[in-house]
């Protein structure tokens, strides 16, 4: 008889380890569907995930803490909430590195641009490039010679920048076939700005000096000259409007939107003196200068009207958030439905239309706007520098936004940041050589692109896909310019 009791409380016995090992396992089971973990006290911890947007797209090793984790399909799971340091090693690149706070059960999103060991620099014209630029999307790159051992050379040519995927041979530069005289009008200008439409249809020419104004359609290769006629005796500004539509002119006190395909004038306003003027995207916001008759009016498509009355929506919102002082904006910008309005007192505003949002940033001077108002560099009180990148959730029902500090020399003589804005590319002079330096937009992974005592920078662009950059170099013994491909890829 004893000996059966014994057999039952053996058996119940086993049965109960069995059913708590079930239990545990199943209780595991479910946290870790949950993304949850149990840390080292016993407590119930969210994991979070790291998503990972690598460039160039290679295979990488990826180290947390220095610890080696494991990469599925771009993602790092079961991460432990708190500080942590991530490592990415790929061979032939440089060491990527960024600090990030951890939030329990998130998933963050983290962009890599990776670096080559050893960068290559290619020339790309093979003349004096007097002016240069590239499209927005880094497709085409618009250059017009100034020498050559050719004089035929001398002329604005088109060089594709990026081959179809049918077409792997060289792509050639293309001469658009312009007026010599023209040519040489835009070669004596010493002054000479060259804009890009927006829409990559035409490319303006203006030279303030000598008052004149040129639109070459890069298609047919159509000049179209805003001569100095009693209309524009003296050009002030001149800028595109809605892709290649229109120019927006001021000359003298009449600021001007002149349609290029009609040769009509639509008059903003007679009196520009009266006020400040910013022209953004398709929109023109002129604001009084009279703080005693506070008014902003909105140009668009060849009208003018009060901000009540071209947008109640958004009236509302910036009163109601700068307490009615109207008079106190100084400068508006805009892009889609995101505004950005500058107070005489140095706050600035940052308003989000398609959400209703409005967000005070803590700035007192603004030192770099990205094109699209989502990335902003400036100093606060304090005077220490701040970047602020804002980024949209939720279908755009939220905007999150991100501040850190960033440490960015005063000499800087060209800053730019990628099109996803996680990038920053600035331009120095170091003791006599200038650099190429690229750096996160939140202040980590800062390295050195280019270094040349022998040439100097005067422009550089960012292909959209962040693995080219084109570098407008000046030879500081013969002269002469040229662009040079800076390969931010892989090298054989």
């Amino acid at each position: 008889m004893k000996q059966k009791i014994k057999e039952i409380a053996i058996k119940s016995f086993l049965a109960s380890v069995i059913l708590i090992f079930f239990v545990v396992i199943l209780t595991l089971a479910i946290l870790s569907s949950q993304g949850n973990t149990i840390n080292s006290e016993g407590n119930v911890v969210s994991t979070s995930v790291l998503r990972l947007n690598v460039v160039p797209k290679v295979d990488i090793k990826a180290y947390l803490n220095d610890q080696e984790v494991k990469v599925n399909f771009d993602k790092i799971e079961w991460v432990n909430p708190g500080l942590i340091e991530l490592k990415v090693h790929s061979r032939g690149f440089k060491e990527w590195k960024k600090t990030i706070d951890v939030k329990p059960g998130s998933v963050v999103d983290i962009f890599v641009q990776l670096l080559p060991l050893n960068v290559n620099v290619v020339k790309i014209t093979d003349s004096d490039v007097f002016r240069a630029q590239i499209s927005e999307s880094g497709e085409d790159l618009y250059f017009l010679v100034n020498s050559s051992k050719d004089e035929r050379d001398k002329a604005l040519w088109r060089l594709r920048l990026n081959r179809s995927l049918l077409n792997f041979a060289a792509s050639e530069p293309t001469k658009l076939e312009i007026d010599k005289d023209v040519i040489g009008r835009l070669l004596g200008a010493d002054d000479l700005q060259m804009i890009l439409s927006d829409d990559k249809q035409a490319v303006l020419f203006i030279s303030m000096k000598h008052n004149f104004c040129f639109v070459i359609d890069v298609n047919t290769s159509k000049v179209i000259e805003i001569s100095p006629t009693f209309r524009f005796p003296e050009l002030q500004f001149v800028e595109f409007l809605r892709g290649s539509t229109s120019l927006l002119i001021q000359s003298k006190d009449a600021l001007i939107e002149y349609e290029l395909k009609t040769s009509r004038s639509y008059l903003v306003t007679n009196s520009i003196s009266n006020y400040d003027f910013s022209k953004s995207g398709e929109e023109v916001f002129l604001l009084s200068k009279d703080n005693n008759n506070s008014q902003i009016f909105v140009y668009k498509y060849g009208l003018v009207n009060e901000l009540r009355q071209f947008s109640l929506d958004l009236y509302n919102l910036i009163t109601s958030s700068i307490t009615n002082q109207l008079s106190r904006i100084k400068k508006i910008e805009s892009y889609g439905n995101v505004y950005l309005f500058y107070l005489d007192d140095e706050r600035v505003f940052w308003v989000d239309m398609s959400n209703g949002s409005v967000e005070q940033l803590e700035f007192k001077s603004i030192r770099y706007i990205s094109k699209d108002l989502r990335y902003l560099i400036g100093k606060n009180s304090q005077g220490v520098q701040k970047a602020v990148s804002i980024e949209s959730r939720q279908g755009g029902k939220i905007n999150k936004f991100t501040e850190n500090e960033i440490d960015l020399e005063e000499g800087i003589k060209i800053l730019k940041s990628s099109k996803n804005n996680k990038v920053l590319f600035f331009a120095l002079n170091n003791e006599g050589a200038d650099q190429l330096w690229k750096i996160d937009s939140d202040g980590q992974n800062r390295q050195i692109l280019y270094n040349d005592a022998t040439e100097t920078i005067v422009d550089f662009w960012i292909e959209a896909s962040n693995q080219q950059v084109y570098v407008l170099l000046k030879n500081k013994d013969s002269k002469t310019s040229n662009v040079y491909k800076i390969s931010l890829t892989q090298q054989d």
